[in-house]
């Protein structure tokens, strides 16, 4: 009996990227590969073919795709310029899949029902929700001017009309001003652009910079006592005082990413294929940033965000008393009749002297509508139980800063 052996097809990718070449984008270009190759099985060898570093303009990024073009299988296309010039070409012979969309609408990129209805083209999206995180930063800190950061290169990509359009609807629905500032390399220059009057400022992903150029500005940002957001969890560990984002961004882009490269492999359309990454985004909070520029939290904020850099120990603690006041106090939407206040209030009482389950069947007994909304625990009659039975003993407390 004669074995035939089966050798794995190779499988080449290139990569043609707006970024310079650095030690930490070789990293994750290898940990693109490496996800790919897993992903694709044993039938296909995937290896990195040519790459192409620090695109500029629509030109050098058709250039470096026609230098690619027939020498690899697939072309990934790093960062705002590289995908929007080849979004807009005319052929693409070897299939492109793009990183680095900040938004279709915005960049006027092909997008037609979660898909880009473009032969041999498609990208990865991660939607992002400006208008929900501005809002979720107002939250914290009622801002009245805030500045937006964005890169520079991603900034060149974007219909003027397109940008004026979006912030003004954005200024008329949180009643604010928005400016947009160009980052690029130098720090002082971005310093220098902000407006007298800003008081806050919002981090969109910004990749040109290095880990130094981004730390210098956040630092500068906290002297001067501005609170900041942001859409990258990475820039907590720098000073950030908040963020709406997932941890697993850059492994979920890159797990996408494979898969999609797999369907191509096996003669997928990519045409068809959904560009849209919905990660669920949970709300960082730093106190430790929030100390240094004397930022007071809102309780509600406290209670549905996740806390870091608390290593100082100076945390304030509220009792389950107060924690009920508070707690009522906050949902001033909701309006609740004379006789359930005094409920309420004799149920409260009733937690100084037994803190058990009793704590609970007291609060859940409030008769608040139903359809209205919480401001504080979305669903009053159920979140305000889960947060009480949590402890047990009389002496207990639930810390917040």
């Amino acid at each position: 009996m004669c074995i035939t052996p089966v050798w794995a097809q190779p499988f080449k990718v290139g990569v043609i990227s707006d970024f310079e070449k650095s030690t930490n984008l070789e990293l994750i270009i290898d940990q693109m590969i490496h996800e790919i190759d897993q992903t694709t099985g044993a039938a296909r060898k995937v290896s990195l073919g040519a790459t192409s570093f620090g695109i500029v303009d629509n030109e050098s990024a058709q250039r470096s795709y026609d230098q690619l073009d027939g020498q690899v299988d697939l072309v990934i296309a790093l960062g705002s310029i590289s995908a929007k010039s080849l979004s807009s070409a005319n052929d693409l012979s070897t299939p492109v899949i793009a990183l680095g969309i900040i938004d279709p609408g915005l960049q006027e990129i092909p997008y037609a029902n979660g898909t880009s209805g473009k032969r041999n083209f498609t990208y990865i999206w991660p939607t992002r929700n400006l208008e929900k995180e501005l809002e979720t930063f107002h939250n914290i800190h009622e801002f009245s001017h805030v500045a937006v950061f964005v890169d520079e290169k991603a900034v060149s990509t974007v219909s003027a009309q397109n940008e004026r359009n979006l912030i003004d609807s954005l200024s008329r629905k949180l009643n604010t001003e928005l400016s947009i500032i160009p980052v690029g390399t130098n720090m002082e220059k971005v310093l220098s652009q902000l407006p007298a009057e800003t008081d806050a400022a919002y981090f969109t992903v910004l990749l040109s910079q290095t880990e130094s150029q981004i730390r210098h500005l956040i630092i500068e940002l906290n002297e001067r006592k501005i609170p900041t957001f942001s859409g990258n969890a990475r820039l907590m560990d720098y000073g950030v005082l908040g963020s709406m984002t997932n941890e697993n961004d850059l492994q979920q882009v890159i797990r996408k990413l494979a898969i999609m490269i797999d369907g191509i492999a096996t003669g997928s359309d990519l045409s068809s294929m959904s560009v849209t990454l919905d990660t669920k985004d949970n709300l960082y909070v730093n106190i430790a940033t929030a100390r240094k520029i004397e930022l007071p939290i809102p309780f509600e904020v406290l209670l549905t965000a996740t806390i870091i850099g608390d290593d100082e120990g100076a945390v304030r603690s509220y009792s389950f008393e107060e924690i009920a006041e508070k707690s009522l106090a906050s949902n001033l939407s909701i309006q609740i009749s004379y006789q359930d206040i005094e409920r309420s209030k004799v149920r409260v009482k009733s937690a100084r002297s037994n803190v058990l389950p009793s704590i609970e069947s007291g609060l859940t007994a409030s008769q608040i509508n139903e359809e209205r909304a919480s401001a504080t625990f979305n669903a009053p009659e159920k979140s305000l139980t889960a947060g009480w039975t949590y402890n047990k003993k009389p002496d207990k407390k639930l810390s917040a800063y």
